[in-house]
């Protein structure tokens, strides 16, 4: 039970703070944009698979393999999604924009970050 406490929730803890992190920079009440956390989430996901390699040297090698690859591949894409719908020059976030980054980004890289957590715990 310890081992899934940590893996979900170190992964959350990060994210949250990425959010908030977002909202202190930028030193405003919190927009929709700070919980736009897909690219966040597909950096956890790298993150926990590399953790668990370092911590648990026994998983399996194929299994770390797919996961670290689908995580990166999670990453650019999210990269791609946030360079294609994030507004610029003073541009609004439309509705399109915002289901993209919304929800789609998010989906990505909470995939990602749940594959990694399925396959390797």
């Amino acid at each position: 039970m310890t081992d899934w406490l940590y893996a979900i929730g170190i992964p959350v803890v990060i994210l949250f703070t990425a959010a908030i992190g977002k909202k202190l920079i930028r030193s405003t009440p919190f927009e929709a944009k700070d919980w736009f956390l897909g690219v966040d989430a597909s950096l956890t996901a790298i993150t926990t698979g590399l953790a668990s390699v370092a911590q648990f040297l026994k998983a399996d090698p194929k299994k770390v393999s797919v996961c670290l690859v689908t995580a990166f591949l999670a990453y650019v894409i999210n990269l791609v999604i946030h360079q294609e719908n994030e507004p610029r020059g003073g541009h609004v976030l439309t509705t399109t924009n915002k289901i993209f980054l919304g929800f789609v980004s998010n989906f990505i890289g909470f995939g990602a970050l749940a594959t990694i957590l399925l396959l390797l715990k």
